[in-house]
């Protein structure tokens, strides 16, 4: 109904009048005790334009540790007449009565006061009255006779609200609008009852984060090692990660940024520079964690950056600083891992040149960097509450791919979901136009290429062009030469370009779905031959990839990845221990699950890396996971029997052993359906031994398939549908190491387990890193690191 602005004006003010005479009549029953008198020392409490900012260290346990002087403001009194944001604490003496008197007051906007409901916690108060206009305590009408004892009370517009309450309950409590977005833009104010009693009273210690405890702890605990050449480095990163909206393919969502940046900054050092990088986390509601995908961590396994394994998440407010060395050259990225956060697009490059004197083994004129992505327009809460709902939700295809951050939305696909006709509406925009690469004839270029994807295994071509393959994972491999390659979740790849074709032409830059149904369209850049135009398109069409299921052709490109002659050492010739992996997907409860050997992975509230290292010995299931899976397992067909159980997944490894893996794929719930899977580990390079069709047996055959001369090294290996990978690896990086499918879905149900390494021989790690769950309160208890 649309009514006159003068009349609808009349009808909110009967509405308030209307709610004012409901609060009044509210008494408390008979029998009830009165307020008591105010004693004239007791101060009077108001929000006095400070806005409240919480601090990363938590009020209660500031308090209790005596550092609440260095890290929080305390005034007596709120004395700020000007607009300020501030964590403030006002102390209130044990048992003292208060009167607070909450004043409404116009907005920005003139003629706006709204209704404000105020909740205090801890304490229960009598509302005394309410009035209108300016508080005046001369003429203000109170009920010190039955006013009703309330935890919340509104505060109508333009008008006032007075409660009492006795501060006999010590501790650290909050009191502000009960309202969403006004607690989160500010109003809001924090008492701490003390006095004598109050410590007294506080007698329990709580499990709590330390990072303010542990600052200083934090420059001793740096990892001192040989650099790789006089000339190495130390380079400095300040981060700030949070949400921020974005669109990266023309339509508007809520991206996770860091600095504004989405994806975030690319990091760029030499081997055996140290990166620090300072990350405060800005994001409101949830913790982050950077793991650097491929660097190895070499007596740094606390900066790994994998929530509940080498780590705890980084709570809102707090700030943690990453030490790390880059070791040795190569293409990498950083993302995060923590949920499933790498898909809400918290990710970048990290890319490390030849130390100092060095050079690479091939030529090259000029570099492009290439960050593939896919993109769902769904938040990764909706996508993990339906990955772990009952009865499963699968999330689909994405609705995008993208390149460096870049892509549009096909529009074809509009009718399946909701924000489809706005999308397909919106003009593009700079955030999403394609990705231009201008580069110059007759000249040689170096394609860095790496995927971060959550789903999708891609292909990636450029028209009328060659690609060498030069670098996989940070690993040199003996150049080959193809149309196109495909690039699973987790890979990393150099490849080189010439600018051979005719230079009045730009060209397409194409990337495809591989592995799936393709129902997302390709993502397309454009190869600008300067002097063109940047602007001008492609004569020729975008060149066409594979079909999506043409896995000969993917067997084909794989198989050709073989190590560089004399850039590295060959593996060993035997292994220590062999650890065979069978990936299956289950029911468990009635929920859908990833398992390994009948397991499916679950993460504790304590890191590995703390517990493990502090001997506690809640920190591992008593079963140990199993080491092979039945022979007579039919990978062809649906598991007999599909379901499954929890596990912790943990094996633990002798230090400098050998070990091989072997991982085995198998038919999914749904007959005919075998996934790709790629397998990333963390802590190392592993030597890809072989690939192999079927079950794996262990026999003469299998062992023939074993490349032993030349196999590459890699931190990510695909399994193909239906068949298996041989790895390799020397446990020579104490720490706790997460080893994993890389397709985000796969690994939050499951798909994954730990290894842990010499955790006896890890150095001192910071608190800060792992002063959490079981942790924290063993470090509170005296234990050390």
């Amino acid at each position: 109904m649309n009514l006159p602005d003068k009349q609808e004006e009349e009808l909110v003010k009967e509405e308030v009048e209307l709610s004012k005479a409901f609060a009044e009549k509210i008494k408390a029953w008979k029998g009830y005790s009165a307020p008591p008198a105010l004693e004239a020392t007791n101060p009077r409490w108001a929000i006095n334009h400070v806005s409240l900012s919480l601090p990363a260290t938590p009020y209660l346990g500031a308090y209790f540790y005596g550092i609440a002087g260095s890290v929080l403001d305390n005034p007596a009194e709120p004395l700020d007449t000007y607009v300020s944001s501030s964590n403030r604490v006002f102390r209130i003496a044990d048992g003292a009565v208060v009167d607070v008197v909450l004043q409404n007051a116009n907005m920005l906007q003139k003629g706006v006061s709204e209704p404000h409901p105020w909740h205090l916690h801890g304490h229960e108060f009598w509302v005394l009255g309410y009035g209108e206009g300016r508080y005046d305590a001369a003429t203000a009408k109170l009920n010190m006779e039955d006013p009703p004892l309330r935890n919340t009370v509104v505060l109508f517009p333009g008008g006032w609200t007075k409660i009492r309450f006795v501060a006999d309950n010590p501790g650290v409590w909050a009191f502000h609008c009960h309202i969403e977005p006004h607690l989160h833009m500010g109003m809001g104010r924090v008492h701490f009852v003390e006095g004598g009693g109050a410590h007294r009273r506080l007698q329990s210690k709580p499990a709590m984060r330390l990072p303010l405890l542990a600052v200083v702890v934090l420059l001793a605990c740096v990892v001192v090692r040989p650099l790789c050449a006089a000339a190495a480095k130390a380079r400095h990163f300040k981060w700030e990660i949070s949400n921020m909206f974005w669109s990266p393919d023309c339509g508007e969502k809520v991206v996770i940024g860091i600095n504004g940046q989405f994806p975030g900054p690319t990091i760029r050092a030499r081997a055996g520079d140290t990166i620090h990088v300072e990350l405060k986390n800005a994001l409101h509601t949830e913790g982050v964690v950077i793991h650097w995908h491929g660097i190895r961590q070499i007596g740094t396994p606390w900066a790994d950056g994998t929530a509940a394994i080498s780590q705890c998440a980084i709570n809102p407010e707090e700030t943690f600083t990453y030490r790390f060395v880059v070791d040795k050259p190569g293409t990498y990225f950083y993302h995060g891992h923590y949920g499933m956060q790498r898909a809400a697009g918290l990710y970048g490059s990290l890319i490390v040149d030849v130390a100092e004197g060095e050079e690479e083994p091939f030529k090259y004129d000029g570099e492009l960097n290439l960050l593939l992505s896919d993109w769902y327009h769904e938040s990764i809460h909706t996508q993990m509450v339906a990955l772990s709902s009952k009865p499963f939700r699968w999330i689909g295809e994405p609705q995008s791919l993208l390149i460096n951050g870049r892509g549009q939305f096909n529009c074809s696909l509009a009718a399946a979901h909701t924000l489809g006709a706005e999308q397909c509406a919106a003009a593009v925009s700079r955030q999403c136009a394609p990705v231009v690469f201008s580069v110059q004839p007759n000249k040689t270029y170096r394609l860095r290429v790496a995927s971060t994807t959550s789903l999708a295994s891609l292909n990636l071509a450029v028209g009328n062009h060659k690609l060498t393959v030069v670098e996989a994972d940070g690993n040199y491999v003996d150049p080959f030469a193809v149309d196109d390659m495909d690039v699973y979740s987790g890979d990393s790849y150099s490849v080189l370009l010439t600018t051979d074709q005719d230079a009045s032409s730009n060209y397409w830059i194409s990337v495809g779905v591989r592995g799936r149904p393709p129902k997302t369209a390709p993502a397309l850049a454009v190869l600008n031959y300067r002097p063109n135009r940047a602007s001008r398109l492609p004569a020729l069409a975008p060149p066409a990839t594979p079909a999506w299921d043409d896995y000969e052709h993917s067997k084909a490109f794989t198989y050709r990845i073989r190590a560089r002659a004399g850039t590295m050492q060959p593996p060993p010739a035997t292994a220590d221990r062999r650890i065979e992996l069978l990936n299956t997907q289950n029911r468990m409860d009635g929920y859908t699950r990833w398992s390994i050997n009948n397991a499916s992975m679950v993460l504790p509230a304590t890191p590995y890396l703390g517990s493990l290292k502090l001997g506690l010995k809640s920190a591992l299931a008593a079963a140990r996971p199993a080491e092979t899976f039945d022979r007579g397992y039919d990978v062809t067909r649906p598991p007999a029997n599909p379901n499954t159980t929890v596990g912790d997944n943990v094996y633990v490894l002798a230090h400098n052993t050998t070990v091989d893996v072997v991982l085995q794929n198998a038919n999914a719930l749904a007959s005919n359906v075998s996934e790709v899977h790629p397998w990333h580990l963390h802590g190392h390079d592993f030597w890809v031994l072989g690939y192999g069709d079927g079950a794996y047996r262990g026999d003469a055959a299998d062992e023939a398939r074993l490349n032993l001369r030349d196999p590459p090294l890699r931190n990510t290996a695909v399994i193909f549908p239906y068949g298996w990978t041989a790895l390799r690896f020397v446990a020579d990086n104490p720490g706790v190491w997460a080893f994993h499918c890389h397709i985000e879905p796969h690994l939050h149900m499951g798909m994954g387990v730990i290894f842990a390494e010499a955790v006896d021989r890890v150095g001192k790690v910071p608190k800060e890193a792992v002063s959490c769950g079981a942790t924290a309160s063993a470090l509170m208890a005296g234990d050390h690191l």
